[in-house]
């Protein structure tokens, strides 16, 4: 349609207008789901176009496991579970001399303890009683001599009680953060974690 001598209406076709914006969005989850699935391919590719460096990525928490199982008397076993834990840096981009150090922001001390005691005979039969201890220090692992960065030191007991009724219904108690002691846990933010808890399940298996 003309408007004047020298102007004429634009005819902007929506249907088509909205596949652009939809081929769009479509090739951003590509990438996005490229980057997250197959980082070691999007981290090669996009090194030819780009000055792209691999993101910092720690390691998963270096340490040692404890495991033992001692026979208090016929039926019944105790075994117990103790975690120690040494976070450290795997690959620093902006840093590379920090590879092989402490993980920053990371406690300097973490311990989990575990116990589980079971009656599998007796009058007792079907009773499982458990204790669990977390420990996390106040000092930070890489600044020794500052404040924690944190409300540590974290110190979470735990308790659980079980009864198997048969070997295919259980009831069971779990309580969480006994004394009910302020804890953190840090992801960028410090968010703060679950009060005294409990909670109680009925399992059956079938």
């Amino acid at each position: 349609m003309k408007l004047s001598a020298s102007f004429y209406r634009i005819n902007f076709d929506l249907h088509r207008a909205d596949g652009l914006w939809l081929w769009m969005m479509l090739f951003i989850l590509a990438r996005s789901s490229v980057y997250w699935n197959l980082n070691g391919f999007y981290a090669k590719t996009t090194q030819l176009f780009f000055d792209y460096e691999q993101p910092f990525i720690p390691s998963s928490p270096a340490g040692s496991t404890a495991t033992g199982s001692r026979s208090m008397s016929a039926g019944k076993s105790c075994p117990i579970f103790a975690t120690f834990l040494h976070a450290l840096v795997s690959k620093d981009s902006n840093t590379p001399s920090q590879k092989g150090g402490d993980l920053l922001s990371a406690p300097r001390r973490v311990y989990n303890f575990n116990a589980h005691y079971a009656f599998v005979s007796g009058e007792l039969k079907g009773l499982e009683l458990g204790v669990s201890y977390f420990y996390a220090s106040r000092t930070e692992a890489t600044l020794p001599n500052t404040y924690g960065f944190t409300l540590l030191p974290q110190q979470m007991l735990g308790d659980s009680l079980a009864y198997n009724f048969t070997d295919n219904l259980k009831l069971e108690i779990n309580a969480t953060n006994l004394t009910n002691r302020p804890n953190w846990t840090s992801d960028g933010s410090m968010f703060c974690d679950e009060p005294r808890s409990v909670s109680a399940s009925l399992i059956y298996k079938y």
